[in-house]
């Protein structure tokens, strides 16, 4: 084999290396901030959040625990709007939901607000993503009551149909449980809002960035028995990263 020859077998060997490392996608989905709150006993039908930075963002999902019926309603700062998602009810009617706002507006200082009728103590927690799909990109929702008295709750297994995908777990507890909550399937530490007697109801919310889609089904755990209603939802990234899993057979590079 003469030189020539040599340079093109190894130039076509690191090329077919190069096509086998899966791609991390540009403009991946990123977590940037959070912003929380619960009604008061002044004020039992909504709540504001204290100013939060949300440079970069382009989906904010905010996720709402409250009693009764009715739906409550989001806005913010920027004067994005929001879509509700499907909700989630416990035995005793004390509901999880969320909401997104695709291709948000934002500012370096905003806060966000709930509203609901009749006084059903809202909480409300909203988190913001960098480089996400910023229209028709939601994509799965699954959820679960599993009654009274329990201490785990799974929201049932969603499949995403992308690789990249933010996956947002949110549950509301009629109890002060929040305080304790954990989250497996490598979610996020929940961020909480944590039951108050005579003011709101609990909420949480974690998020996991899924590198290749599989299906998923966290287990939310907490020490102090309690109603709860869990639900899980999905969001598509605005590039698709190419996932894992190359592996080479016979020279030939495969998936």
């Amino acid at each position: 084999m003469n030189q020539n020859m040599k340079k093109t077998l190894i130039l076509i060997l690191l090329t077919l290396a190069l096509c086998a490392i899966p791609s991390q996608g540009f403009g991946a989905i990123a977590y940037v901030a959070t912003a929380n709150c619960g009604a008061t006993s002044g004020s039992l039908d909504t709540c504001t959040t204290g100013s939060a930075n949300m440079t970069g963002v382009n989906l904010l999902v905010a996720c709402v625990g409250w009693g009764g019926t009715g739906t409550p309603a989001i806005s913010d700062t920027s004067s994005n709007s929001y879509t509700g998602r499907t909700s989630q009810a416990d035995t005793f009617g004390v509901s999880v939901k969320c909401y997104d706002a695709q291709g948000a507006t934002v500012t370096s200082s905003m806060t966000f607000t709930v509203t609901t009728t009749g006084s059903q103590a809202p909480s409300l927690i909203v988190m913001g993503f960098s480089g996400a799909l910023t229209s028709s990109g939601f994509d799965q929702t699954n959820g679960s009551s599993p009654g009274s008295g329990v201490t785990s709750v799974q929201p049932g297994s969603i499949t995403p149909s992308v690789n990249g995908e933010v996956l947002i777990d949110a549950q509301t507890l009629t109890d002060g449980a929040q305080a304790s909550i954990s989250i497996d399937s490598g979610f996020s530490t929940p961020e909480t809002v944590s039951f108050s007697g005579g003011n709101h109801y609990g909420v949480s919310m974690a998020y996991f960035i899924q590198s290749t889609a599989a299906a998923i089904n966290p287990t939310e755990s907490w020490t102090t028995s309690a109603n709860a209603a869990n639900r899980q939802y999905s969001y598509k990234p605005a590039s698709t990263p190419a996932g894992t899993g190359y592996t080479t057979r016979r020279g030939i590079i495969t998936r």
